[in-house]
């Protein structure tokens, strides 16, 4: 039968329809590796032709055997070089005629590796084997619309793709995988993917994504940034939360960035604030990062946010942090970095701070024993008039301390009567007078007040006089009085002001005071009235009557104010230009009228110079330790901060080279019992006659017996040793040649024994041969070497590892003991080495790293910071 024109008609269109669905999935079948470049690859204007799972590789990825750059992220790959998946970043790529790199998109980030690989390619790597067959897809159903399916083919010389399969039946249980369209968030079967749909689908959802900046989690299609499964798992690091256990405690460390400052940083953080110290060069340290805190979880990273600092950098901050198991001995290492040009911003990683001019990166450590420290709070040290950190302070920062202690006079605690007598007469100008009065208070406010310690009176004179307090202990309404004073402005009348002073100080003084003081200020000479020196004379006439002059101004009759003062005139005459420099020597004032007992050594000092104190602390951080159930931290170490932080750090670090005259000429021997062994390893470890037997591995050549054939000869020790010398190598230890430690380069520590002192260490090694050229360098805070020891370096092993390796220093003929090793950690930037040391004359390293960290026969223990070999370029350090 005929078919009518409207079954035609549908019948042509179905047919387009279903041409057009075959050509879509033509279109779908286009794979990441057909890309030719690195824009079709990742695409563009929100296109992406070669699918949106595909990623870029700068140099070809290893798929089976090399292969194209463009990947799907789906399949099994390896990229040894940098990877993409949002934008092509302009690189390197070699052009194999002229074997030269050239610019481009998607290529290699450094091009002297492009170079290099360039001129001397390497060969490809060994295919793996070839399996028989492989999984393709078949095309959508053009009736039915299908979407593929998949199928397994037998492979033969021909076969492009992926031959996985060792037999059909492995095949047909593994085809088809199944890849996730990011734009549909469908899966679908594919050559490569997951192997079941269940799988695919798991993760083939939108995902949640953090935004640092305003602290929200946000669905996304797309996987850039730090992602989470669901809103649960995204809120718990999106939003700010305490600042994580791993970085609270008492901190100390370098700076590691390019150009760099020598000195010591230190730091205190605790659950919810952060305090962090930079050194200044003459020793004195600044509030860097002061204020309330919390973290933000980025991925292994966090983001320190500081709401509001108040030090060197103020307002709101944010710092890249990461930390790090350190090893035996140091609890935790962490690098911190921040560009202090955007402190608002956290930077991405490390390495944009190391080279950046505005970059600081910060490598610290810190200690595993004990609690978080209390936040710091401080008090004004009124003796030296600075601030320290007290937990009974009142004072929540440094900062506000010194706002109010640096202009403070230290109060006199001493029980004294004082009257103070002041100028009132006309050659004083009205703005001069309020100046005198302020200085008057603050004179007053140097004394401390009360029935216990001083009264202060005050007396005006002229023609005549006025008083203006009587003795009191009352300094509020005393310094109301004062402030509210109005000038005589008449004569000079000083006779009379001294003898109202004598009144007020025999009718009112009070019994059992150290002394009784008279301060007159005045500005000329006196002019009427009785005379003032022999008015002077009866006030010093009194017992414990003192008087001290303070003249102002080019109008002073200084041999007159000088025959009026008590003796010896340098300590109570004193003389200031103007009224408005009298501040500049009210301290000097207050120090000659009360002379302040030394104030007591501060805890920082005793705990780096008193043994005895050292003890101490050592016996209390053992019973904290058992208080807190973990008293096999006891070994672990103790850091602090200095008490006087941040104000000037005047510690002297404690050499760890103490000199000794144990190697240096004694009285002749009387015998040697260590010859009687015969080979090294019978002389090692023996004790005879009092001395350690060790084994010289060339000549010994004795004061009393010339060169003998013994090689086992006896340590010195005690006013009876032997005397001898070695022409080679002295070992106590063990008998093994020594041999090269393995080190090379320039290293930057801290000294973390329980004596440490505060400051910069330098470590420098040079090979030669089965040994190093050694130098360990202190530094002053200026960053210049303050002592340094130099030597030949020599270990039993190369250092390596957590496990301690003997080396000896031979400074000058002289040798010293250590222990070497690594710390075994992943570091941002650099590598770490522990050192530890005995000190000159003690004949064996420390037993251990414990050993030296409890300065065991005074033993002292190091750890040392090296770039890391692939960071050449990005961290760089520099010899003292």
């Amino acid at each position: 039968p005929r078919t009518s024109p409207s079954c035609v008609g549908l019948s042509e269109a179905m047919k387009s329809w279903m041409l057009l669905i075959a050509n879509l999935a033509i279109a779908s079948a286009v794979k990441c590796t057909d890309a030719p470049d690195c824009v079709s690859c990742l695409g563009s204007n929100g296109t992406t032709p070669y699918g949106p799972t595909c990623g870029w590789c700068a140099q070809n990825v290893t798929l089976g055997t090399i292969s194209a750059h463009c990947v799907d992220l789906y399949s099994t790959f390896d990229c040894f070089d940098t990877f993409s998946t949002d934008t092509c970043e302009v690189g390197w790529e070699c052009d194999h005629k002229t074997k030269q790199c050239t610019s481009k998109l998607g290529g290699q980030a450094n091009k002297s590796k492009c170079n290099e690989q360039c001129a001397h390619p390497s060969p490809p790597p060994p295919s793996p084997p070839k399996g028989k067959y492989r999984c393709t897809l078949t095309a959508t159903d053009p009736i039915t619309g299908a979407p593929p399916s998949g199928k397994c083919e037998a492979c033969n010389s021909t076969s492009s793709g992926q031959c996985e399969y060792p037999d059909q039946s492995a095949c047909t249980a593994g085809c088809p995988k199944y890849s996730c369209n990011m734009t549909t968030l469908q899966c679908t079967p594919s050559p490569f993917g997951d192997p079941t749909l269940t799988q695919c689908q798991a993760h083939c959802k939108e995902l949640w994504v953090c935004d640092g900046a305003k602290q929200q989690c946000t669905m996304s299609k797309t996987s850039n940034g730090t992602t989470f499964p669901d809103n649960t798992s995204c809120s718990a690091q999106c939003h700010p939360h305490s600042v994580p256990y791993e970085l609270r405690g008492i901190w100390r460390g370098l700076e590691l960035h390019n150009g760099y400052k020598p000195g010591e940083w230190l730091g205190n953080i605790t659950n919810d604030s952060i305090s962090l110290y930079e050194p200044n060069t003459d020793g004195s340290y600044t509030t860097y990062i002061e204020g309330t805190a919390y973290a933000i979880t980025t991925g292994p990273q966090y983001v320190l946010v500081v709401p509001n600092s108040k030090g060197k950098l103020s307002g709101q901050v944010r710092l890249l942090t990461h930390d790090f198991s350190m090893g035996t001995e140091v609890g935790t290492y962490f690098n911190m970095a921040i560009d202090e040009s955007a402190t608002t911003q956290a930077l991405a990683d490390f390495d944009i701070a190391m080279t950046k001019p505005t970059g600081k990166v910060l490598g610290m450590e810190t200690c595993p024993v004990g609690k978080p420290p209390v936040p710091a709070k401080f008090k004004c040290d009124t003796a030296t008039n600075t601030c320290v950190q007290d937990p009974s302070g009142s004072f929540p920062s440094i900062t506000d301390c010194e706002k109010e202690c640096s202009h403070k006079p230290p109060p006199c605690h001493a029980k004294l009567d004082i009257v103070l007598l002041l100028d009132g007469s006309a050659s004083i100008s009205p703005s001069a007078w309020q100046t005198g009065l302020q200085f008057v208070n603050d004179l007053i406010s140097g004394f401390e007040i009360g029935p216990d310690d001083s009264a202060v009176g005050a007396v005006q004179f002229s023609s005549n006089t006025l008083t203006i307090s009587k003795l009191t202990t009352d300094k509020v309404a005393l310094k109301k009085a004062v402030s509210s004073t109005i000038q005589m402005k008449m004569d000079t009348n000083t006779g009379a002001g001294f003898y109202a002073a004598k009144t007020m100080l025999d009718t009112q003084g009070r019994k059992g005071v150290n002394s009784s003081l008279v301060i007159l200020i005045t500005d000329g000479k006196a002019n009427e009235g009785p005379s003032a020196s022999v008015a002077a004379d009866a006030i010093k006439a009194e017992k414990n009557h003192q008087i001290f002059g303070i003249g102002v101004g080019p109008s002073v009759d200084v041999s007159e104010l000088e025959g009026w003062v008590s003796l010896p005139k340098s300590d109570h005459f004193f003389k200031s230009p103007d009224w408005s420099q009298l501040h500049k020597i009210l301290d000097d004032i207050l120090r000659k009228a009360c002379p302040p007992s030394p104030p007591p050594p501060t805890a920082a000092a005793q705990w780096i110079h008193d043994a005895s104190f050292l003890s101490a602390q050592v016996k209390a951080a053992r019973r904290l330790d058992e208080q807190l159930g973990k008293p096999e931290d006891f070994k672990l170490c103790k850091f602090y901060l200095p008490a006087n932080l941040p104000a000037a750090n005047k510690a002297e670090a404690i050499s760890p080279f103490k000199p000794s005259g144990v190697l240096a000429a004694e009285s002749a021997p009387t015998g040697d019992d260590c010859n009687i062994f015969p080979t090294c390893d019978k002389c090692i470890g023996q004790h005879q006659g009092g001395k350690t037997c060790g084994w010289c591995t060339g000549s010994l050549t004795y004061k009393s017996a010339g060169k003998v054939k013994f090689q086992c000869a006896g340590k010195e020790k005690g006013s009876t040793s032997s005397q001898w010398n070695c022409t080679d190598h002295f070992q106590t230890t063990t008998c093994a040649a020594p041999t090269s430690c393995g080190l090379d380069g320039i290293y930057r520590g801290l000294r973390i024994d329980h004596g440490y002192a505060i400051g910069e260490w330098s470590a420098s090694f040079t090979p030669s041969g089965v040994s190093e050229t050694a130098d360990f360098s202190f530094l002053s805070p200026d960053g210049k070497v303050k002592s340094t020891i130099s030597g030949t370096m020599a270990c039993t092993q190369k250092c390596g590892g957590k496990n301690a390796t003997p080396f000896t220093l031979d400074v000058g003929g002289k040798i010293m003991h250590g222990l070497c090793g690594f710390t075994d950690q992943n570091q941002a930037e650099t590598t770490g080495l522990y050192i530890a040391l005995s000190p000159m004359g003690v004949a064996t390293p420390p037993p251990s790293w414990d050993a030296a960290l409890n300065n065991t026969n005074n033993a002292t223990l190091y750890t040392y910071w090296k770039c890391a070999d692939y960071k050449k370029g990005t961290c760089v350090f520099s010899k003292p």
